[in-house]
């Protein structure tokens, strides 16, 4: 059988979700699919619409075979460390044959390229991003500008679209995978729902819903996604002071971390903790204190980001620490086939109880600690949606 791997995290599981992965089966000839998928908080630094539990279910029920969880020191983090851990889960797997990922570009040929440039970074490339760097420009456009100025040409380019620069970075660690590139439909993070159909970007369906629009978002989802949403979000839905008590917990927790501790957080530089320390009483909305600390060094997603991870306890050291596993969420029939193949030849833990797996990766106790804290956020039963109490979800045909 052929085996497709895909790298999402269905926050939430859209339509367009829903033609990517059936174009990926097509045009990576493959018999199933298997997902790495973002727990409970995603790459932007926030917690997902749903939890992770009723994401993967929902993934399964639309066509995914295999979900497997990106661990929380890949999942919440930028591009290159979200990439490398997901890649490197689909290729410790040992039976994937096929990745494929959204495009702005839909060139994989030209994303190839400039993943080999940057894999290995020419010394007039390193010497450039670090001027810019020095001259206080954010990480992401110095690259784009060193590419530009090493390479001679626009293809710094690629780099402007945030689907382009993931694909990049899954290119960079993929070795024994064939890629497999779709364009995007719709425009990445757009902000609205497209007036006439077609496909609506995760962040339009997300805005949408949270905004109580649910009904609005119901023709850019399947209907099942639609009936989850609701039951979340609805009058009385558990979901819907998810953000006011997430700013409580923030707080909390920069209260009792002293500066020299949030100094060790991972994604913390330049004096950050300082800042945060000073700012925290300033503000009554998590929006208004994520602003506060923004710079032209810090994007607002990175701030999101050393926020999730002040509240975790993450350190640098924790991040630098991080291994692969490979986390059972749900499955189909064809999963559990996937999973019969994977643990015969498997580099990774490959885990659907954790209480049975006794050399889990020690960074998996943030896994655990993710979804404690989702259910707090959702006031939800944490007995109940722990990882120590929750089983794969498996779907009968």
């Amino acid at each position: 059988m052929r085996i497709a791997g895909i790298i999402a995290e269905y926050d939430p599981f859209t339509n367009g979700h829903a033609f990517h992965l059936e174009q990926t089966l097509r045009e990576g000839r493959a018999d199933f699919v298997v997902a790495v998928m973002s727990g409970d908080f995603t790459q932007r630094g926030r917690a997902a619409c749903l939890d992770k539990w009723t994401r993967s279910r929902l993934a399964v029920e639309n066509g995914v075979d295999l979900v497997l969880e990106l661990p929380f020191c890949y999942a919440a983090s930028g591009a290159e460390t979200f990439a490398r851990g997901a890649v490197s889960i689909l290729e410790g797997l040992g039976v994937v044959d096929a990745i494929g990922f959204g495009s702005e570009s839909g060139d994989a040929d030209e994303l190839q390229f400039l993943a080999n440039f940057l894999r290995n970074e020419p010394d007039e490339y390193k010497r450039a991003i670090k001027r810019h760097l020095d001259m206080g420009v954010s990480f992401p456009k110095a690259r784009e500008m060193a590419v530009n100025e090493t390479l001679g040409m626009d293809a710094g380019r690629m780099l402007k679209s945030p689907n382009n620069i993931l694909a990049i970075e899954y290119l960079k660690y993929v070795v024994s995978m064939t890629p497999v590139t779709v364009k995007r439909e719709s425009p990445y993070g757009a902000e609205d729902l497209p007036a006439e159909g077609g496909f609506a970007s995760a962040s339009a369906v997300r805005n949408a819903v949270r905004s109580g629009r649910i009904e609005a978002a119901r023709s850019f989802v399947p209907e099942n996604v639609y009936e989850a949403l609701l039951a979340a979000y609805s009058s009385g839905g558990r979901a819907a002071a998810m953000d006011s008590r997430y700013f409580d917990l923030v707080r909390t927790a920069v209260l009792r971390t002293s500066a020299e501790e949030l100094s060790d957080i991972e994604g913390a530089v330049e004096g950050i903790e300082n800042k945060m320390k000073k700012e925290l009483r300033m503000h009554a909305d998590l929006e208004a204190y994520a602003s506060s600390l923004k710079s032209k060094r810090f994007t607002r997603t990175a701030i999101d980001r050393l926020l999730l991870h002040s509240l975790i306890g993450m350190t640098k050291d924790d991040a630098a620490g991080a291994e692969p596993y490979a986390r059972v969420l749900a499955m189909s029939p064809g999963g559990e086939k996937i999973l019969a193949q994977a643990r015969e030849v498997s580099s990774i833990p490959v885990v659907t109880n954790i209480n049975k797996y006794a050399n889990l990766p020690q960074t998996s106790r943030f896994d655990v600690l993710a979804g404690d804290i989702y259910s707090i956020l959702t006031a939800a039963d944490m007995y109940e949606n722990s990882d120590h109490v929750r089983r794969p979800f498996r779907i009968a045909y």
